[in-house]
């Protein structure tokens, strides 16, 4: 809006009147242990191996690694697989 309005496309720059929303940041609350182990069950049940099979595998894979690691979705995604 503001190049708009310096290249006089509009008449007045409305959006600088509005106050934008204060953002409440939430912390971090990592899993504990406890909280891990009916999640890496989960992940490991034949039930859902048999029902996603490569799929399973993979997210068994990830999900173990960013437990592991403490890598958040992106830095674990971000990851090359492979070889050199």
């Amino acid at each position: 809006m503001q190049d708009a309005f310096i290249e006089e496309r509009i008449s007045s720059n409305f959006v600088r009147k509005i106050k934008p929303p204060k953002v409440i940041r939430a912390g971090v609350v990592a899993m504990t242990p406890n909280d891990q182990q009916p999640f890496k069950d989960l992940l490991a049940s034949r039930r859902v191996r048999k029902f996603m099979n490569f799929l399973a595998n993979q997210s068994y894979v990830y999900f173990n690694m960013a437990l592991a690691t403490g890598m958040r979705r992106g830095e674990v995604g971000g990851l090359k697989w492979g070889g050199t």
